[in-house]
């Protein structure tokens, strides 16, 4: 049985009969408003397949044939993106998969300020993945109310990681998930609109003086909101070529002693309920056992009983 927005999936298992039933999800994501996948195999043009908002690769930078884009260091070496990307927004969420060098050192994956690169941006939002004079990366935003920066370890430098960065004044914080795991947080208020919405780029620093970034960029993307922690953990099983999703089906495996609940990683922040009943007598409780992942998907295996149970994913 498939679940859509808004509506849920319920399995009976006493003769394996199936019901289903409407409900509204009470978590959404967050929209995705923009996302840079990088498989182009030339030119200059990084296609932004959800927003439309394309990026343009400068100097060295260019696409190695394999969903990368390839930064080489080099003075005026990045991705230069459209103004006005996170303008309007309360709070944001920035996606990244990426593999940085070691050196240089101070190099943001993004920025987004004025494009002067004069050190102040008229307010900045940025992410360093490394810092060589305390090893660690942060996130920072600075404006004339002040430069709140959060600090995680360790440094990312020479990996392969999944980057989240989530700032978000109307909750109060701001936090850093890496290869999704929570590696710090930090208390914020300076609100985004403190931030120049007038240059966006992937690799360049808001100071003239700083060294361009030496890496590749897998997949970068932009949320309206904030993820959550279980979309966070999906989206690091998952990896950068599937995108989470609340529109999913749930699947039943009956196996010779016992049934199997199969249902997609990426749909995630579900929770799997049973309830002895339907309708207004109906009492659902989580079912007490964790998910086992197998490739994409979450299994959990069911053994029959004489008594009727019916099953739901809630989000």
């Amino acid at each position: 049985c498939s679940m859509n927005n808004g509506s849920l999936c319920q399995a009976q298992f006493d003769n394996v009969s199936f019901s289903s039933a409407s409900v509204v999800v009470s978590s959404p994501l967050p929209p995705l408003i923009h996302r840079y996948s990088f498989n182009e195999t030339s030119g200059s043009i990084a296609h932004d397949s959800v927003g439309g908002a394309n990026g343009t690769l400068n100097g060295g930078a260019t696409f190695d044939g394999n969903g990368n884009v390839v930064l080489n260091g080099t003075s005026g070496t990045y991705v230069s993106l459209p103004s006005n990307l996170i303008a309007g927004l309360s709070d944001v969420t920035i996606e990244a998969w990426v593999t940085n060098a070691v050196t240089p050192d101070n190099v943001p994956l993004f920025s987004f300020d004025d494009g002067l690169q004069d050190g102040v941006g008229g307010g900045y939002l940025r992410f360093v993945l490394h810092d060589q004079s305390n090893g660690r990366n942060f996130l920072e935003l600075a404006s004339s109310g002040g430069s709140p920066k959060l600090t995680a370890n360790p440094g990312l430098g020479g990996q392969y990681v999944h980057v989240v960065c989530i700032y978000s004044p109307p909750t109060g914080a701001a936090v850093i998930y890496t290869n999704g795991v929570l590696e710090a947080s930090l208390a914020v208020s300076t609100p985004l609109a403190n931030v120049s919405t007038n240059s966006a780029s992937l690799g360049r620093s808001p100071w003239s003086g700083d060294p361009w970034l030496v890496g590749s960029i897998d997949e970068f993307r932009i949320y309206a909101g904030q993820l959550l922690p279980a979309d966070i953990a999906a989206a690091q099983i998952v990896g950068p070529n599937i995108l989470l999703t609340t529109n999913i089906s749930l699947k039943v495996i009956q196996g010779s002693e016992n049934k199997t609940l199969n249902w997609p990683v990426a749909g995630s922040g579900f929770t799997l309920e049973s309830s002895p009943t339907l309708g207004a007598d109906a009492v659902w409780t989580p079912v007490n056992i964790s998910p086992a992942i197998a490739g994409v998907n979450n299994q959990v295996t069911i053994i029959p009983t004489n008594a009727t149970m019916f099953f739901r994913l809630l989000r």
